[in-house]
């Protein structure tokens, strides 16, 4: 399985996490939010996990945008 470009959103409102994705940036696909206590200051970041290959995954990113 091969995807050449897809797109991530994620929000937070209060304790309230919800992510969303996305193959052309128009049609998206709403994750159930998550709801758990955090710091009024998080950190962000992004990572790869392909649980289809034994091997070594690869991504790119691009465009990578936090708003407060």
């Amino acid at each position: 399985y091969t995807l050449e470009l897809s797109y991530l959103r994620m929000e937070r409102k209060g304790g309230i996490f919800t992510a969303s994705c996305s193959v052309d940036g128009n049609i998206w696909f709403n994750f159930k939010p998550v709801e758990f206590s955090a710091s009024s200051a998080v950190k962000g970041g992004l990572f790869v996990l392909n649980q289809w290959n034994n091997g070594n995954s690869e991504a790119s990113f691009e465009y990578i945008k936090i708003i407060k």
